[in-house]
C-alpha cells in the first residue's frame, strides 16, 4: 500500500499544510467541539439534581481523600515535631523522614493516614458540594457562570 505524502501548499517556504488532509480535518472538528464551552451541558442536563449531589460529594471526598494522603509522610513530620523539644529544620525534617523508612519501613510514613482519612473524607465531600450547589443556585437567576 502506497501512502502519499500530504500535498506542499504554495509555501514558498516548502511547509506542509495539514489542514488539507481530511483526517486532519475531522481531527480538528473534533478538538473544536470538545473545546466548545456548551458541549458537556447535555451531560449536566441530564443528571438530577439528587445525582449531581451525590456526584459532588463523591469528588469531594476523593479529592480530599487523594490531598491528604499524598501529603500524610510530611503530616507525619510535622506531628512528630510538635510532640519533641526539636527545634524543626528541613535538614531534621528529611532525616526524620530517611530514618523512619530505614527503621520502621517506606510505608510506615502513611501511619495514622485512616484516622484523618475518616476526619478529612466527609468533611471534603461537603466543602465542595455545597460549592457546587450553591454555585448553580447562584449562576441560575442571570445566567452568569
Amino acid at each position: 500500500m502506497i501512502v502519499e505524502p500530504p500535498s506542499i501548499s504554495e509555501d514558498p517556504a516548502g511547509h506542509v499544510n495539514l489542514l488539507d488532509n481530511p483526517d486532519m480535518i475531522k481531527k480538528r472538528e473534533i478538538v473544536e467541539k470538545v473545546l466548545d464551552p456548551k458541549h458537556d451541558e447535555h451531560i449536566k442536563k441530564k443528571l438530577t439534581t439528587r445525582k449531581q449531589i451525590i456526584t459532588s460529594l463523591t469528588a469531594g471526598a476523593m479529592a480530599g481523600a487523594l490531598a491528604k494522603t499524598v501529603i500524610a509522610p510530611l503530616d507525619r513530620t510535622k506531628i512528630n515535631f510538635q510532640i519533641s523539644n526539636k527545634k524543626f529544620s528541613g535538614r531534621k525534617a528529611f532525616e526524620f523522614l530517611r530514618d523512619t523508612c530505614k527503621r520502621e519501613g517506606f510505608w510506615r510514613l502513611w501511619r495514622g493516614n485512616t484516622a484523618t482519612m475518616v476526619r478529612v473524607m466527609p468533611y471534603a465531600a461537603i466543602q465542595f458540594s455545597s460549592h457546587e450547589q450553591w454555585k448553580r443556585l447562584l449562576s441560575r437567576g442571570d445566567g452568569a457562570k
